[in-house]
């Protein structure tokens, strides 16, 4: 027990420090059998994960603001919301606005507090790009019908398994779970995103069940998801999982960035287990991935693949002239003259129906 009234003895007692201990146990042990087996990544990845190694010896101070730190993994700052930045809130605000006239289900939920969490307040509730963008993933989820398994729970029993393939810090999955606290959330993912994701999970929601893999292989046949709230497995353990299929398979802004081979494997392996639906918010492919022809032209080898549309414009942009009617005007132009196809830089919402 820590005896000083430091703010620092302070922060080493918290559940999320604490949460963060454990984390990180499981994924240096996942690391160390990554590199055993030479499960490596792609090249853009491998490249991305150097900035995250200072998060294996993190202070109690970084871990009090783990939601600070996730700019390495979404781009998004913590800077660009304090007071300062207020001018830039009507827009944002805007969106917010155009995305809730969409919803039909209540599907919002707001940026948590937790472990630092930021964002513009409205209404008493903080709200960042990533809080919109996983919105907009939740309604395209919900527009393409692949939510409805989700809400058929009987008897508070849990019944449905969602998996993540390359969960970040945990967004979306906090999102999810706030909806449908019933429903088993697997994240499988390199294990530097885990030490994010599972210490901020675990942290949002302490009364949950965790499982967090040590990175070694097992039978997984007999394992019962169903136990748990949240499982973490790390990425090269991918092929040999074989416990119930999860209802859906999801993959936001990480097919991108792997290559071909990768991203073939994951969707042939979702369509092999069972899975009935894939959903992808991607790019078909980050600019500097070079290993990666198209996420669509893989889909579509293993799924018949159909796009879900939201709203004129990107998560990320702002500027509503982009999406207004002289835009438009200028689009149908072009497409009706042949001039314009969808270019791999826009990020499209896709549904892949595996079975």
């Amino acid at each position: 027990m820590c005896q000083a009234k430091s703010l620092k003895c302070m922060v080493t007692e918290t559940p999320g420090y604490k949460n963060y201990l454990e984390t990180r146990g499981a994924a240096l042990k996942m690391l160390e059998e990554e590199s055993r087996i030479n499960a490596k990544a792609s090249a853009y990845y491998e490249d991305e994960m150097r900035g995250l190694e200072y998060m294996l010896d993190a202070s109690p101070l970084i871990i009090k603001n783990l939601r600070h730190h996730c700019h390495h993994i979404t781009g998004i700052k913590e800077y660009e919301y304090r007071e300062h930045h207020r001018d830039r809130a009507d827009k944002f605000k805007k969106k917010l606005e155009d995305l809730k006239n969409l919803d039909k289900q209540g599907l919002l939920v707001p940026e948590s507090k937790t472990l630092g969490g930021f964002g513009f307040e409205f209404d008493g509730q903080l709200y960042n790009s990533d809080t919109l963008k996983y919105y907009e993933c939740m309604l395209a989820m919900e527009r393409a019908g692949l939510l409805d398994v989700f809400r058929r729970v009987v008897g508070g029993a849990r019944r449905s398994a969602v998996l993540e393939i390359g969960a970040g810090w945990g967004g979306l999955a906090y999102q999810f779970k706030k909806i449908f606290p019933k429903t088993t959330y697997i994240i499988v993912d390199l294990p530097q995103s885990i030490i994010f994701s599972a210490t901020y999970l675990k942290t949002a929601f302490p009364g949950a069940a965790v499982f967090i893999s040590n990175g070694a292989s097992r039978d997984w046949k007999n394992f019962n998801i169903y136990d748990y709230d949240f499982i973490f497995l790390p990425h090269y353990l991918w092929a040999g999982l074989n416990f119930k299929n999860p209802d859906l398979v999801i993959n936001t802004i990480g097919f991108q960035e792997m290559s071909a081979k990768q991203v073939a494997d994951y969707v042939s392996k979702a369509k092999v287990w069972g899975a009935p639906y894939i959903y992808s918010m991607n790019r078909d492919r980050s600019p500097y991935n070079f290993e990666l022809s198209t996420v669509s032209e893989v889909m579509k080898n293993f799924a018949e693949v159909s796009q879900i549309k939201i709203l004129d414009v990107p998560y990320y942009d702002f500027n509503p002239k982009k999406g207004g009617i002289i835009s438009r005007l200028k689009n149908f132009i072009k497409n009706i003259l042949g001039l314009k196809r969808q270019g791999v830089n826009e990020y499209r919402h896709l549904v892949g129906k595996l079975n």
